[in-house]
Parts: C-alpha cells; structure tokens; sequence
C-alpha cells in the first residue's frame, strides 16, 4: 500500500472460521467444543478424528464469512484425510521441482533418470486418482445428507473445487508421464 509516497505492508486478509460441535464422548458425557480453523480441511477432519476415538457427534457446525452451516454428520466417518492431501501437495511440488542432474553425461544415466521419473509418476497418478475417489465419495456423501436449506451447498461446493484441482493435477501428471514416456523411448 502506497500512503503519499512511502510503501506500508498490508496485512494479509485472515479468513475466520470457526467450528461449534457437540459429542456424547465414551463415558456419555455430552461435549460443547467452539474453536477457530484456518481451513475447512482441518475442521473435517477434526471432526472425522473424533468419530475415529469413538464419540459421537451430535451436532457439527461452520460458522464463515459471518453465515452458519451445519454439517452433514454421517459425511464424517472416522476416515482421516487432511494428512494424504497434504502428503499429496509436498509430493507433487517435489516432482515438480525435479530436472535430470547436470551430471548425467552419458545416455545409460539418462535412460535410468528417465525411468525413475516414469515410475514418479505412475505412483503420483495413482495417489492422485485414489485421493480423487475418496473426496468424490465424500462430496456425494455430503450431497447425500445435506438438507436443501440455504448455505449447505458451501460445503459441496468446496468438494467440488478441490475435486477439480486434483482433477487438473491428474492431468497435468498424465501429460508429464506420457513425456517422460516419450523421452525414455528416444533416448
């Protein structure tokens, strides 16, 4: 931001959600819980954590953007995910940020480098695919259980954008490994 002349930095925007749950835990107590996320990510699997321990969630709730959601309870089955997304995002930006060595001078080194990529990749466009179906499973779930009242579709709306960027990222992982592909049977 520019103020006669002089450069001030601006804060980066904070976006504030907050989770509000109820739980019966294992020795039938009944649980309020209020707490603030970064992502909505994090809440689900918050909440697919505490179904994993054995309690029972009552009622689940999103507050963002100053609107209230409530969550499709039977969407959070105790399955984690936020750790295989993440998982899947370090190793993407690992491969791509992967280029033969300067080192490969001779073409038995390449072929093998090459190789190695290939098989990066076919794993990558496994993990991709695999993650692909678990939230295509989850957002019909989400579909499946929300009812018709305003601000639910947030919820598969947000499904459906991460669907769609992992869906681009199949692709873009199909195209490296048919040129990888490509490369090892040139060489």
């Amino acid at each position: 931001m520019r103020l006669s002349g002089r450069s001030y930095p601006v804060a980066p925007t904070y976006r504030m959600i907050f989770l509000l749950l109820t739980t019966v835990d294992t020795q039938h107590q009944l649980r309020e819980f209020r707490c603030q996320i970064d992502q909505l990510e994090v809440g689900f699997d918050l909440l697919s954590g505490i179904v994993a321990q054995g309690e029972k969630l009552l009622s689940a709730r999103i507050i963002d953007e100053g609107q209230s959601l409530k969550l499709p309870l039977e969407a959070f089955d105790g399955t984690p995910f936020l750790k295989a997304i993440q998982e899947l995002e370090s190793e993407w930006q690992a491969i791509l940020s992967e280029f033969p060595p300067a080192t490969l001078s001779n073409r038995s080194e390449r072929k093998q480098w090459i190789s190695q990529q290939v098989r990066r990749y076919e794993v990558k466009m496994i993990t991709l695919q695999l993650t692909l179906d678990r939230l295509k499973e989850i957002r019909q779930r989400a579909r499946d259980m929300a009812p018709a009242a305003s601000g639910s579709s947030s919820v598969i709306t947000h499904y459906s954008a991460l669907i769609d960027r992992y869906e681009g990222q199949l692709i873009k992982a199909q195209l490296l490994y048919e040129l990888a592909l490509k490369r090892m049977n040139t060489r």
